[in-house]
């Protein structure tokens, strides 16, 4: 994974206020403008290998919390499933 998208992912991990400013946009796409100045040089395809990366690492934890997720979105997309789990993870994606 490009250097500058884990460190942005990490980020989003780490500081709740980031993570609510990102979480405010509604598509993928969205987040990838929120994220440009951040993320300079990692395309959009990039990006989104990205949140798929996320989204797969974590999946485990997606199948406990599913229940949650519905509850708490009336549905969800991968969008926002990595943006949820990114809020709950505690370990380290990356390794």
């Amino acid at each position: 994974m490009n250097e500058k998208l884990k460190n942005f992912f990490e980020r989003l991990m780490s500081d709740p206020d980031f993570r609510d400013m990102f979480a405010s946009t509604k598509t993928a796409y969205e987040g990838y403008t929120m994220a440009m100045p951040y993320i300079e040089g990692v395309s959009f395809d990039e990006f989104k290998e990205g949140l798929t990366y996320i989204h797969n690492k974590v999946s485990y934890r997606k199948k406990l919390l599913n229940n949650e997720l519905s509850n708490i979105s009336g549905g969800t997309n991968i969008f926002s499933d990595v943006l949820f789990l990114l809020s709950q993870y505690k370990g380290n994606l990356f390794d």
